[in-house]
């Protein structure tokens, strides 16, 4: 992959279409997996035992689509262990409720591009809750961090608690 192509890419991105998290690239299948690790979740956890989650608000999710794009340059990181300029660009869909984020790896020595994606779908509140009641949870509590108080360095994502049934 060079820069070439990514100067020719297509503008807007469909949800889990760039090829990342292979085989969630299907929405369907992403939301029935979703289910499955609950469900798993559920049958792991002793009678009455509690599941303790940190998703990410809503709104937080949307904004971080709305972002736009960004770069910066590192000598090292997570997506590269070598010297590196990291492209990213954001896009929300509306219909589907997600954030596609693009990454650009652009090896600094080499010029070699490599490309990562990821799709975030976006939840409200009653739609946790219904999700966790379809895997027979219940007793769902909602805090504004793990903490359980406001807290600046987990900005955009809170704790929900849920118990089994």
């Amino acid at each position: 992959m060079n820069l070439l192509d990514r100067v020719h890419r297509t503008p807007v991105p469909a949800p889990w279409a760039e090829g990342e998290k292979i085989p969630w690239d299907d929405p369907a299948f992403s939301a029935r997996m979703l289910v499955e690790h609950l469900s798993q979740a559920h049958a792991a956890l002793d009678e009455r035992g509690l599941l303790l989650l940190e998703p990410a608000y809503y709104e937080a999710v949307r904004q971080r689509g709305q972002a736009g794009s960004t770069w910066y340059g590192a000598g090292s990181g997570l997506f590269s262990d070598r010297p590196h300029l990291a492209l990213e660009e954001s896009f929300w869909d509306e219909e589907s409720r997600t954030t596609t984020t693009r990454y650009y790896v652009v090896d600094a020595a080499s010029g070699e591009v490599t490309a990562h994606a990821s799709t975030e779908q976006a939840y409200t509140d009653e739609e946790l809750r219904d999700l966790l009641a379809e895997c027979d949870f219940g007793e769902v509590r909602f805090y504004p961090s793990l903490a359980g108080i406001e807290d600046q360095t987990q900005e955009g994502f809170f704790a929900l608690v849920a118990r089994k049934q």
